[in-house]
This record gives C-alpha cells, structure tokens and sequence, in this order.
C-alpha cells in the first residue's frame, strides 16, 4: 500500500488547486506526482498545486507548482487560497497574515465571508513595457503579456495564447491575458497560463496585470496624483476579481488583489 497524502481541493473563481499542508509531513512530491494529481482525469485535478512549509520569518511559506508539476513563481489566486486555509486551520487572530513565497515576504487576509485578500508588490509605472498600442508586458510576481481585443468571447484563447507564448516568450514562457475594455469600465478578461498551457477560468496576478497596464494605457498617470486610489473590477470566466491600488506618475503601490477563495472538498491522495 502506498503513502497517503492529505489534500484540500480550493478555488479562487474557478482557478482551482490542490493545497498539501507539508508543515508536519516528512513526504516528498516529485514533479510527476503533482503532474498526476492535477490531471483532471486521472488525478484530482486542479491548476496547479499549492504546498504549505514551515517559515522562521512568517506564518508559512507558500511553494507553488504549475499542473505540469513544475516550480513556478507567485500565484495571486493560490494565495489567496492559503489564506483562507490558514485562518481556517489556525488559531491566529492577526488582521494580516504574512507569508513566504519565492524569497519574499506577502501579506494578506479576509475580507468578508469568502472573499480575500492579497498585497502584492510595489511596482514601477517604468516596469511596463510597451510592445505596441495593444500589446503590454508587465511583471506582477509573475511575467504577462497584456493584449486588448474586440470580441473576446469568440476568441480561441488556447491558440491565440500559445501563438503569442511561443513566438514572443520562447522556452522559459509568459501568461498571455486578452482584455477587452466593456462600456461601463469595466474588464472582461480572459488568460492563457504558461505551465497549465491552456486558458484557465481566472488569474490572480493576470488581473493585477490587466488593471495596472489599463490604468497606464488610460494615461491617468499624474505627478499631482499623489496618494490617489484607484480600483478595477476584472471579469474571468470563472468569477469576478478586483483590483485596488495607489498610483502616482512612477509608481503602483499598495495594490490588493481581492476576490473569492472557497474550500471544494478534502481527500486523500495514495502515492
């Protein structure tokens, strides 16, 4: 008989994980194990997969893998998911919870009922790189291309995605996000994950992406603008995300990535 590995199956508007709490788990999972777990035929499935560790300096330390059971960088959804789990499983009465996740330092915490909440990192209005007048690159903890499209709804986004991966990204790859600008402000979003390498229902960090590169493109950028708060509210397919930030002409600080994150089932899986 093999090893049995206790398992939480959460998702944060459709973008789904299998969370291992390894704090007191001797076990090791290899890259084809997480690889099967996330099969969504032969395994549990999910987008990815979240491990929980011991941190010195935090709460816990978040390692994140993509579904084809490789490391991967900040995932803004998944984070949110460990929050929840955490409070959930703890005894902690902190307003914020900190976390460990790819040698920094994250903060978060609840919001309301399912809803939470992430603190990304500061990043400069500089770091957006303009590809063309519809084109955007920007790095939110993860990398993503930016693309503003008419139509998103008939878009093949899994081929138009890997199309713009492959040829602008090359092996180590990118999250391609098409937007689309709705008349009431609005974003309809729509993502192409690298290591998942299809469209998954919504991204954390992608909507952060999406909002940051929307403000700049809008140019409401100003010097005067100090301590200006503003906020987008992202659609993907699987459920609505909202981005808050404050921003001046060199500079998106403060920025919380809010939205729901919801425990699906419990399980065990045998390695």
């Amino acid at each position: 008989m093999g090893t049995e590995i206790q398992f939480v199956k959460y998702q944060g508007a459709g973008n789904d994980f299998v969370l291992v709490d390894m704090r007191e788990i001797e076990t090791e999972l290899n890259d084809g194990i997480r690889k099967a777990m996330c099969d969504r035929r032969f395994g549990i499935g999910a987008d990815g997969v979240l491990v929980i560790l011991n941190s010195a300096i935090a709460h816990f330390k978040l390692v994140y893998y993509n579904s084809d059971g490789c490391l991967s960088s900040l995932c803004g959804n998944g984070s949110r998911c460990c929050l929840a789990y955490y409070l959930s499983m703890s005894q902690c009465k902190d307003s914020s919870i900190r976390f460990e996740c790819n040698g920094s330092i994250y903060e978060g915490g609840h919001v309301k009922e399912n809803i939470y909440q992430l603190n990304m990192k500061d990043i400069e209005t500089a770091d957006i790189v303009t590809v063309d007048k519809d084109n955007f690159y920007i790095n939110t903890g993860s990398p993503h291309h930016v693309r503003y499209v008419n139509g998103l709804h008939h878009k093949d986004i899994r081929a138009l995605g890997l199309k713009v991966r492959t040829e602008s990204y090359g092996k180590e790859g990118c999250n391609i996000n098409f937007c689309e600008e709705l008349s009431d402000g609005k974003l309809k979003v729509r993502t192409y994950e690298r290591g998942v390498e299809d469209e998954t229902l919504a991204c954390g960090t992608g909507a952060t992406a999406v909002a940051l590169v929307t403000h700049q493109r809008l140019k409401i950028m100003k010097e005067d603008s100090i301590n200006s708060c503003f906020s987008y509210v992202i659609l993907m397919p699987g459920g609505t995300l909202t981005v808050k930030f404050v921003a001046t002409a060199k500079l998106f600080s403060n920025i919380y990535l809010i939205g729901p994150a919801l425990r699906v089932f419990t399980g065990v899986y045998n390695i």
